[in-house]
């Protein structure tokens, strides 16, 4: 589920949030899995720039990959974890260059020539 916040001053709020029950793979079982992720930006320079901080993983609680085989009745029990970066924190800046007063090409293609010929 995620949800945006305007704020005034041209600021902008993310909060992104991810739930997955637990779950059967094969044999095996996924264990539940809950990640919060949010973002703040601000919008720079009449719209032309926008600084951006990112949060991954809030929690630290999504950084995983893991599966259980429990199965008692055929003396089975195997536990796999695959484990990501965990929680990362991005700060990043982005510029728009050139004028945004430039009139966009009308630009014809062959399909066009011939839709013309069928009408």
């Amino acid at each position: 589920m995620t949800q945006s916040f305007q704020l005034p001053k041209k600021w902008e709020l993310e909060l992104n949030t991810q739930y997955r029950s637990e779950r059967r793979y094969g044999m095996g079982i996924i264990p539940v899995r809950f990640v919060v992720n949010t973002g703040v930006s601000k919008s720079l320079f009449d719209g032309k720039g926008k600084l951006t901080f990112n949060w991954s993983d809030v929690f630290n609680t999504g950084s995983f990959f893991e599966v259980g085989y429990r199965e008692p009745e055929i003396n089975l029990q195997y536990n796999w974890r695959y484990e990501f970066d965990g929680s990362v924190a991005r700060l990043s800046y982005t510029h728009s260059f050139g004028s945004d007063k430039l009139k966009r090409k009308n630009r014809s293609t062959g399909s066009g020539e011939e839709q013309r010929r069928v009408n």
